[in-house]
């Protein structure tokens, strides 16, 4: 977005301006820095000094992350406790959506191995959003399935591509 400024015809100089102003900017941008920064603190202590596997240094590191962000502004509307159990919720998904199909290939296709566990944790993953999000509610639960299948599908084409690299 660019900063355009309009004419006022009341008083004949420039007083709108669209888009974000300076100050916006360096509060949208604050939360991201700030959740990376942390993200990649925590998972090289967890990796290097604790040799904590990799998926899970991942999702442990993206979840703390994540719950230290909320004290970043803007702060969400919901208490730290709601904020930290929704959190929490979509870290332990995160993490079995990641580890499930290393353990299910060996009893399906890898395709579906990858998508099943998705489509399935995705719906904790939506109650968490949600209760931060009450404006969420405007998206049905059968959009919500079809985007994670289609995230599934998408993640199952991954996983498919990197067992074949192996």
């Amino acid at each position: 977005m660019t900063n355009e400024t309009t004419p006022d015809t009341v008083t004949g100089g420039e007083a709108k301006t669209k888009g974000l102003s300076e100050a916006t900017w360096a509060v949208v941008l604050a939360k991201p820095l700030a959740y990376g920064m942390t993200f990649t603190i925590i998972n090289l202590v967890l990796r290097n000094g604790f040799r904590v596997p990799f998926i899970l240094s991942m999702t442990a590191s993206c979840t703390l992350a994540m719950i230290f962000a909320y004290w970043v502004p803007p702060k969400p509307r919901v208490s730290f406790l709601s904020y930290s159990a929704a959190m929490v919720l979509a870290g332990v998904s995160l993490f079995f959506a990641f580890a499930l199909p290393w353990e299910l290939r060996q009893f399906m296709p890898i395709q579906l191995a990858a998508a099943l566990p998705v489509t399935v944790l995705s719906l904790p993953v939506r109650y968490a959003l949600l209760k931060l999000i009450p404006e969420a509610r405007r998206v049905s639960l059968t959009k919500w399935l079809l985007a994670s299948f289609i995230f599934a599908v998408l993640l199952s084409c991954e996983a498919a591509f990197l067992f074949e690299a192996r």
